[in-house]
């Protein structure tokens, strides 16, 4: 009866990789349509995982800054603004 209920708890979570994944390459496409640095982009990549340092304080500040960090609304309106200012850099930053 378990596996009953765990399938679509796999499928939901292989398409949450799926978009992920296309989420991935489609900025790397962007960023470098943008002519970005590589080696800011290899730094900036995983400077959303600096929210996890919030643990460091408590559980929640974790868990606040984590996600405060991993989301798509703040590069959007990055990357609104960007392309509103006409600001390839910003555009670019973005993208990461």
């Amino acid at each position: 009866m378990g596996m009953m209920f765990d399938q679509p708890q796999r499928l939901k979570n292989f398409w949450w990789r799926v978009a992920g994944g296309v989420t991935l390459v489609l900025a790397i496409v962007l960023y470098r349509q943008e002519g970005g640095s590589w080696l800011v982009f290899t730094l900036l990549l995983l400077f959303p995982d600096l929210g996890a340092l919030g643990y460091l304080i408590s559980v929640r500040a974790g868990v606040r800054g984590y996600n405060l960090l991993h989301n798509y609304p703040l590069p959007l309106v990055l990357f609104g603004a960007g392309m509103g200012a006409g600001n390839p850099p910003i555009v670019a930053l973005a993208a990461i």
